[in-house]
């Protein structure tokens, strides 16, 4: 019998503590991918919470930039 493929791991965030599904950590597309940071935000980020995943709400509160593409 096999397993499906895990898409999404389970985590919380470090700053708001919501729970939310992490993609990147799987090495797979994840939403945080469209959200733009700045290198000083992400220098920031990275030390102050040790390189822990973030939900997307978080990023975008603090100071990220939500990325959208535009369907003609």
């Amino acid at each position: 019998m096999k397993l499906p493929l895990e898409t999404t791991k389970s985590t919380t965030c470090p700053h708001c503590g919501k729970a939310f599904g992490c993609q990147a950590s799987l090495g797979v597309s994840c939403p945080c991918f469209q959200v733009q940071l700045s290198e000083e935000l992400r220098g920031f980020l990275a030390q102050k919470y040790l390189n822990q995943c973030l939900c997307n709400d978080c990023l975008v509160a603090l100071g990220g930039i939500l990325i959208t593409s535009e369907k003609d």
